[in-house]
């Protein structure tokens, strides 16, 4: 089946570039995947509210997918803190084959998960319906699909779009651009406007057969500055607990329990509170 990979990566981010493709090589996709520079937000001129770093990763998806509508194959993009596995490319030629790009704008292979206890119950409850009930994952029959739609927050680090979803995109880059001589938002913030006014069609497969790196992603290469790293991390172990190739017992509860001991070492704080119950929601549910 005929598609394509884009990795968007700054070139001042080698050693990012090298564990990608390092990825790519190892899955055996190193003829479907291709370098996408991207646009470092510092050497642009703006008006936009937006930081550099979040005006740069703008514009490198929205030229991507300038270049999907110009090129004409369904595509998979990813930014350089991805997680590939031996399910990445068999759910991805599943999903093209079943009509999912005729059906949804984008589908993403993996997103962010709410620190809600509601939330994660619901998201469980998905997993266990798309999965039926059965893990570990023996194949890509087993990845399901589904309308994310409202639940979409933020997160493009792995998606799948057509041609004719990439055009939808870039015409919403393209006005939001325009808007104020740059974005007045992120373009994570752009999808999640989009789907939740339905002018956009949003799936993700469950589980999710991408993640981000554990050991790249809390060190981005885009300068993001307004994270706190204890609770960012929190989000990718979540989130990882939800991929198809997890491993709980060597990456996830580890990190959680060294996060878990830190965080009831702090003094009170009313704001750390809900984060921490989350974090011992997840430690006690796995």
């Amino acid at each position: 089946m005929t598609w394509q990979g884009r990795y968007i990566n700054l070139d001042r981010a080698s050693e990012r570039r090298a564990r990608v493709e390092e990825q790519i090589a190892a899955q055996g996709l190193a003829h479907r995947y291709r370098r996408f520079a991207a646009v470092d937000g510092c050497t642009l001129e703006r008006t936009s509210p937006c930081s550099a770093p979040e005006v740069g990763i703008f514009r490198s998806h929205r030229d991507v997918l300038a270049e999907v509508v110009a090129g004409g194959l369904p595509t998979h993009v990813i930014e350089d803190d991805v997680l590939l596995c031996d399910l990445t490319a068999p759910a991805i030629e599943r999903t093209i084959a079943a009509g999912a790009l005729d059906r949804f704008d984008i589908v993403f292979l993996e997103t962010y998960v709410p620190m809600q206890a509601r939330a994660i119950r619901d998201w469980r409850a998905l997993l266990a319906r798309c999965t039926r009930g059965r893990w570990p994952i023996e194949s890509v029959e087993q990845v399901g699909l589904f309308d994310l739609g409202e639940r979409y927050y933020f997160g493009a680090t792995s998606y799948l779009v057509g041609p004719r979803g990439a055009g939808v995109l870039l015409g919403l880059a393209d006005a939001e651009w325009a808007r104020a001589g740059g974005p007045t938002c992120p373009f994570d913030d752009l999808i999640q406007r989009a789907a939740r006014a339905r002018r956009l069609r949003v799936g993700c497969l469950m589980p999710f057969v991408t993640a981000i790196d554990l050991r790249t992603g809390p060190h981005s290469s885009a300068g993001r500055t307004r994270e706190d790293p204890a609770m960012a991390q929190v989000q990718r172990l979540l989130r990882h607990s939800f991929y198809a190739r997890r491993d709980l017992d060597g990456d996830v509860i580890p990190s959680l329990e060294a996060l878990l001991a830190g965080a009831r070492a702090r003094p009170a704080d009313p704001a750390l509170a809900v984060d921490l119950r989350v974090l011992e929601f997840l430690h006690r549910t796995r």
